[in-house]
């Protein structure tokens, strides 16, 4: 992990933008779990929470989405308490996706194809028994969270500085430290094909006609391809959730855009 103002000298010249531009966020480090994991918990793959009246989602021929993760916002501020700033210091946000369809999201079409449920309140007293097995993209896996300083992607600052080919390697070397999956909450995506939050700044108009203003998106969640998990979304690929900035802070999850990217 870098401190914001750790820079390599090469990259000198971009350290005043760079130190204003950094933002702070959650990098989520997945576990294979050894013995079944509570309902609450944070978790990629496995059995989700679900709520006394709640159900399973479907698509629209009735068969159920694959489980793919849920954040407990409890344990990740408790953690990195700094991003309690942002958002929710309670409740668990869950993720399912239809692992046959492979929907890229946008379309109003591809709607029907994912879903991210919100559970404000979540009680293990309340927690229905789920008897049979749940569709899961992958083997249940905890999940740890440390904090990830995100910067600006490497297309940004070439608009705005003209980089060298030198200069473009050694930015992504400098943000690219390690080999892990880039699975993260908050901060700048790692975009394959283009900045999602334009992608889904776009794709308001057509989802959320309501809207009226021009806010832009920001990253909710990023879900990376992992061979550890086994998630492969089309080629490498990555899964985006994003959400304006107003509706995080109130813990409205009922207007997000999901965008899959890949090579």
């Amino acid at each position: 992990m870098h401190s914001p103002l750790q820079l390599p000298k090469l990259l000198s010249r971009f350290q005043e933008f760079l130190s204003r531009s950094v933002q702070p966020a959650a990098q989520l480090h997945p576990h294979i779990a050894k013995t079944p994991l509570s309902p609450l918990a944070s978790k990629f793959g496995g059995t989700p929470y679900l709520s006394l009246e709640g159900s399973l989602p479907k698509n629209p021929q009735a068969e159920p989405l694959s489980f793919i993760a849920q954040l407990n916002f409890a344990e990740l501020t408790a953690k990195l308490p700094m991003l309690s700033e942002v958002l929710p210091t309670k409740g668990i946000l869950q993720f399912f996706y239809d692992l046959e369809e492979a929907p890229w999201g946008g379309g109003l079409d591809d709607s029907a194809y994912w879903r991210v449920i919100f559970h404000p309140e979540p009680d293990i007293a309340q927690c229905q028994h789920i008897a049979d097995p749940v569709p899961s993209a992958s083997e249940e896996a905890s999940v740890d969270f440390s904090l990830l300083h995100s910067f600006p992607d490497v297309e940004i600052l070439n608009e705005l500085f003209t980089l060298s080919e030198t200069e473009e390697e050694a930015y992504l070397e400098f943000m690219d430290t390690d080999d892990s999956s880039k699975h993260q909450v908050l901060g700048y995506p790692w975009s394959i094909q283009g900045d999602p939050c334009f992608e889904a700044q776009s794709l308001s108009k057509q989802l959320f006609p309501d809207l009226t203003s021009e806010e832009p998106w920001h990253l909710l969640w990023q879900i990376d391809s992992d061979e550890v998990l086994d998630f492969m979304w089309g080629d490498m690929g990555m899964l985006y959730i994003l959400i304006r900035e107003q509706d995080l802070r109130k813990a409205d999850f009922s207007r997000v855009i999901f965008v899959l990217q890949c090579y």
